[in-house]
């Protein structure tokens, strides 16, 4: 009878310790559990022209220690949105004034000061692309342009995509992204408004030479599966002359299960045999060849994206691999 009772008794004390175990080692889980201490948010303290954009990035700082990149894990707001106005990571300068950026996750916040200064716009600049501001083109074509705005304090912005343009529509047609499409023969000087500054008068003249050719480059390319390949195309005048027209241009593969074309980015698929053909206008084309080899995979090399192949980091933290 004795030793039931003891059988009994030993079978509960196991029981009350097993019960008790785990709660224990939860205990111990919580204790070491890497939590998140602090947020750095830089740039601190920027100071940003009215019209210009700063992107910022946010650090966490960890209990054990380490230091992860959180800038797309934190929820990103501006004290003030009249003064800066936040676009995810992206803070946008609208009017002159103080505003503070908080970059929070959890309950942990980080900050940076804006100081978006009083500075006076003193002139826009346009000009085209490749810097020249009178151009002569072809009807038909599409070029692209820039305006700065240089401000009293030396800063500068680019604007091109706030301000607002003025032009013979007749002539050139502008878009908000700076594009100029040449549409009609004649001339037009083009002025960029922003902040209540005119800017300087970019010229273009519009003739009426037609399309005679284009080239395609490379015209034959030999990529490996999954890379990708720019094309770009130009093309010859009745008048002689020679344009960048890429963006006048639609572009066709031969083969989609090959090489897949997306405007003129080209991304190989698949091993083979592709063209891709430009087109500028009816009968107006030009062909370029491109190989995918069968070339075989004899490794794979994984790293992080700092080129890291092994990494120690927090619970709940992102990584690119």
């Amino acid at each position: 009878m004795k030793s039931t009772i003891n059988r009994l008794l030993a079978l509960m004390l196991i029981s009350l310790v097993a019960f008790f175990m785990p709660g224990c080692g939860g205990d111990d889980d919580n204790d070491h559990e890497v939590v998140l201490q602090s947020i750095a948010v830089s740039p601190a303290s920027p100071t940003l022209p009215i019209g210009t954009e700063q992107i910022f990035a946010a650090k966490g700082f960890y209990s054990d220690g380490s230091v992860a990149d959180i800038t797309d894990k934190v929820d990103w707001t501006s004290s003030d949105t009249t003064v800066l106005e936040m676009r995810n990571h992206v803070g946008a300068a609208i009017a002159a004034g103080n505003a503070t950026v908080t970059a929070t996750l959890g309950s942990v916040k980080g900050i940076a000061k804006v100081i978006v200064p009083k500075a006076t716009l003193e002139k826009i600049q346009l000009s085209f692309a490749n810097g020249e501001t009178s151009v002569i083109v072809p009807k038909g074509t599409t070029g692209s342009l820039v305006a700065t705005a240089i401000y009293s304090d030396g800063t500068t912005a680019n604007v091109t995509s706030y301000a607002q343009y003025v032009y013979v529509p007749e002539v050139v047609d502008v878009q908000k992204d700076g594009d100029a499409v040449a549409i009609g023969v004649g001339n037009s000087d083009i002025i960029a408004k922003f902040g209540g500054v005119n800017s300087n008068a970019a010229k273009v003249t519009v003739t009426d030479a037609t399309l005679q050719s284009i080239t395609i480059s490379p015209a034959d390319v030999t990529m490996p599966i999954h890379a990708t390949q720019a094309f770009i195309v130009e093309g010859t005048y009745s008048d002689g002359t020679i344009h960048e027209i890429t963006k006048d241009c639609s572009f066709n593969s031969s083969d989609l299960n090959v090489i897949k074309i997306d405007n003129n980015i080209a991304t190989a698929v698949a091993a083979g045999n592709a063209e891709i053909t430009a087109t500028a206008g009816p009968g107006v084309t030009a062909t370029a060849k491109v190989t995918v080899p069968k070339a075989t995979v004899e490794s794979i090399q994984l790293t992080f994206a700092n080129g890291e192949t092994s990494v120690s980091v927090p619970k709940g933290t992102t990584g690119s691999l």
